[in-house]
């Protein structure tokens, strides 16, 4: 048996040798009645009576021990709750309380004390206190250098362009490339590795526990939240120019009076119109989505079907004060996909819907960046299915593109005209390559480009970049407002909130069968279910983001500050009146 050591190992200035060594008797005697007992198969209350029989001849000794062991007062107090008659479990909880720790720990102790003996008694933190601190922290370029490759890979497209990382892998970049770079891992560090575990190189064990302390975990990642480009820099400088716009266009919207809860559409100058935001999105529900638990038994279980089943595709548009408008439904087995037509009528219907209840106002639309609705009209100048050379199946672009070019005869900028096809021999028209029309325009260091850096190089052009898309141009047409939002930004569209409900419902009504989703779908879709007011607050919800947004550059730092906000707002909210009256025509 290993030697009596307390949990605490300051002395007692009133400790006696003798009295330890009594303790340490009693403990012994107590332990070999328990190890006895179970050989004997005792009953319970038998073990407990002897085992608090000899526990309690510790309590003489508890002010001469150093400090108190509070262990073997838990242990003594939970077999004298036993002798008395009282169940495990309620012995359990009253140590527990009264000793500050769970009632699992509880158990674990007396479990040991009934195999081990005295050994329960010991503390074992001790030996692994003075551990020296992992290699990870003793080289903070190391840290910095880890941080970017494994963020970088995480990004890496062609080969990798799911993202994947394996351990393995990352030991072979620590091992093979930090570990040999001297500004990284300086020698003495090595040294000392080599001395702790002898070894220059970490185990898989290591890189594991370094990928913890990092902040990354092995989960699920079909099922993370979508944030990979967050916070890149261009998403970052369209979200500060989106935000911008949005908020030079709030004073145009009805506010909520605080006196009433009312909108109050606001005192705009002669010849502005008064303004409601409506934001645009699709959903595709599945007829097998039902929850993933069920209540089963041995002769009853529940097989859900395998795949999603059948599938129906919503679009509208939800606006604050008013509800859904231009709601479709299709269902893709029968009516095919939804298309940039398809995007299109939607948009005429909404705003025909707009007009026929609010003349006078105009309507503020956000869209995401979804390729169906940045697409351009066909034949416009548009870079995004350029092939790398002439030809091919690419679309020909008839609109007329520009370039400025300096003109020695003038002395000034001069504006040239360039055809984005050529004729063939036979006279059909071939369309133009990213790399002939980057060279038509003197563009230089294009040689060693590949297809995406041209599309980008061209698209930042002065021509390319003034093409509208044909949704906003449609808008603009009729004498309304439609930006796209930033990319990968769901915090800003309201819409999502209105999906997510939408969806949760039928989930919840899943009858596995395209029939039984069909009805759960008209009436999660219905004014009954979602109402007129939660299309306000969802929206209001959405503002607030904006705001932040446009007071924080950071994302993370919006998301601690909504957080809370959430938290002081929790039980002050507002109601919101479910209706809107027109505005005086003006």
């Amino acid at each position: 048996m290993s030697a009596w050591k307390p949990l605490c190992a300051k002395k007692s200035p009133r400790g006696d040798p003798r009295a330890g060594a009594a303790a340490k008797r009693s403990v012994q005697r107590a332990s070999k009645i328990l190890l006895m007992s179970t050989v004997k198969r005792r009953t319970a209350a038998a073990i407990a009576k002897s085992a608090a029989k000899e526990l309690q001849s510790l309590a003489e000794f508890m002010p001469n021990l150093a400090d108190t062991d509070a262990r073997t007062l838990a242990l003594r107090l939970y077999y004298i709750e036993l002798a008395d008659g009282v169940s495990p479990i309620r012995a359990r909880n009253k140590v527990s309380q009264m000793f500050l720790v769970s009632a699992a720990t509880v158990k674990r102790w007396s479990s040991s004390w009934e195999s081990i003996g005295e050994d329960a008694l010991l503390d074992h933190r001790s030996e692994h206190e003075e551990r020296d601190p992992s290699l990870l922290f003793g080289s903070p370029a190391l840290v910095f250098e880890l941080q970017s490759w494994i963020k970088n890979r995480l990004k890496q497209g062609g080969k990798h362009k799911d993202g994947y990382l394996t351990i393995q892998q990352l030991q072979n970049y620590i091992n093979n490339v930090l570990f040999n770079d001297p500004d990284v891992v300086s020698p003495e560090l090595l040294d000392l590795h080599d001395a702790r575990y002898h070894s220059r190189q970490v185990s898989r064990m290591t890189v594991l526990r370094w990928m913890h302390k990092l902040g990354y975990k092995w989960a699920d990642s079909s099922r993370a939240p979508f944030c990979d480009r967050h916070e890149d820099q261009d998403v970052v400088t369209y979200r500060n120019e989106w935000v911008k716009q949005m908020l030079a266009l709030k004073p145009r919207l009805p506010i909520l009076s605080e006196a009433t809860g009312k909108p109050e559409w606001p005192n705009l100058p002669a010849g502005e119109k008064p303004l409601l935001h409506g934001n645009h999105d699709e959903c595709i529900l599945y007829a097998n989505e039902g929850n993933r638990f069920a209540w089963v038994s041995d002769d009853a279980y529940h097989m859900k079907p395998k795949g999603d089943g059948a599938t129906i595709m919503v679009s509208g548009v939800s606006v604050p004060c008013q509800g859904w408008l231009g709601l479709e439904t299709i269902e893709p087995k029968s009516d095919g996909t939804w298309k940039h037509d398809n995007v299109m009528n939607n948009l005429k219907k909404v705003i025909d819907q707009f007009e026929h209840l609010y003349p006078g106002c105009q309507l503020l639309l956000t869209y995401d960046n979804a390729p169906s609705h940045t697409a351009v009209k066909k034949g416009s100048l548009s870079t995004a299915r350029m092939n790398m050379t002439d030809g091919g199946k690419q679309p020909i672009i008839t609109q007329m593109g520009w370039f400025e070019t300096f003109d020695l005869a003038t002395n000034s900028m001069k504006k040239v005209l360039q055809q984005m096809w050529y004729p063939g021999q036979d006279g059909t028209p071939i369309a133009k390559g990213a790399l002939r029309v980057c060279k038509e325009r003197g563009l230089k260091g294009i040689e060693k480009m590949r297809l995406d850096d041209l599309r980008a190089l061209l698209a930042s052009q002065p021509d390319f970049a003034s093409v509208k898309p044909e949704i906003q141009q449609e808008a603009e047409r009729r004498g309304h407002i439609l930006l796209f939002g930033p990319k990968c930004h769901p915090e800003c569209m309201h819409v999502e909130m209105c999906w997510a409900h939408v969806k949760q419902y039928c989930r919840q009504h899943c009858g596995q069968s395209i029939t039984a989703l069909r009805t759960s779908l008209q009436h999660a879709l219905s004014e009954q279910h979602l109402t007129v007011k939660q299309h306000t607050a969802f929206s209001q919800h959405t503002w607030k983001w904006i705001e932040a947004y446009s007071h924080e550059a950071d994302g993370v730092a919006v998301y601690e500050a909504m957080k809370a906000l959430k938290k002081l707002h929790r039980h002050h909210r507002k109601g919101i009146h479910t209706s809107i009256p027109l505005p005086s025509s003006q």
